[in-house]
């Protein structure tokens, strides 16, 4: 049976990524752990060799223009290891992140503290943020090299929009459900250049390197009389 191909659409290019700093319209989805990954505390939460749980989210945009690209990304929950800076670092921006998401989907001011305001903060479980819709501005970065040393650019959460800001009406308002950002799309880096460590994590300091001829931790042996 001939099977005819010219009722069917071309191949498509591949599309761009959001210009950093665009504003667009989200569906929040939580993407369930694989089989043997699952956390100790929730059972949304995947577990990493690292230590962390996190709840691993995909972003669904809604605004018109971009409509259906996909964003992923992680927000860190729990630590399974005795608490370090950096985990508790992590686990409060990515708290802070999420109230954010319930206070931009249920339109509350983050400054608003009335009893109204203060129970809507509250959700049942994490469950309760699949499918809440809310402004986002996106941000652009370069994914580390894979096997065959190539780099993707990739779309990531730079801030959710909550109703203090101005762009959260407008937004709405637009007629595609976007803020379309002008800036240049990122170089990509070059092969000496690493990327960006997130906000959390704490450079350490560096350690003095001992100097030629010097054993750390052995001391110096005792020169003979004789040695001046």
């Amino acid at each position: 049976m001939a099977v005819d191909f010219n009722t069917a659409s071309e191949q498509g290019g591949g599309a761009a990524p959001i210009p950093d700093g665009s504003v667009v319209i989200v569906c929040a989805d939580i993407r369930e752990p694989k089989a043997g990954k699952q956390g100790t505390v929730n059972p949304l939460f995947c577990a990493a060799d690292s230590g962390y749980e996190f709840l691993d989210f995909e972003f669904t945009v809604l605004s018109t223009r971009f409509k259906d690209r996909k964003i992923w990304q992680n927000f860190m929950l729990h630590y399974n290891k005795p608490a370090t800076e950096n985990s508790s670092k992590a686990i409060s921006i990515s708290m802070k992140t999420l109230r954010a998401i319930v206070e931009a989907h249920r339109k509350i001011s983050p400054k608003d503290s009335s009893p109204t305001a203060t129970k809507a903060r509250i959700i049942n479980d994490f469950s309760d943020i699949r499918s809440m819709v809310f402004p986002i501005e996106v941000g652009c970065e370069w994914s580390k090299p894979n096997r065959d040393g190539k780099r993707y650019l990739n779309n990531t959460i730079k801030r959710i929009i909550t109703p203090d800001d101005e762009r959260f009406e407008k937004v709405f308002a637009h007629p595609e459900g976007c803020l379309v950002s002008d800036k240049p799309l990122p170089p990509e880096p070059t092969a000496a250049e690493t990327s960006p460590k997130p906000a959390w994590v704490k450079e350490e300091p560096k350690k003095e390197e001992p100097k030629q001829a010097e054993i750390p931790g052995v001391k110096a042996a005792n020169k003979p009389a004789w040695v001046k």
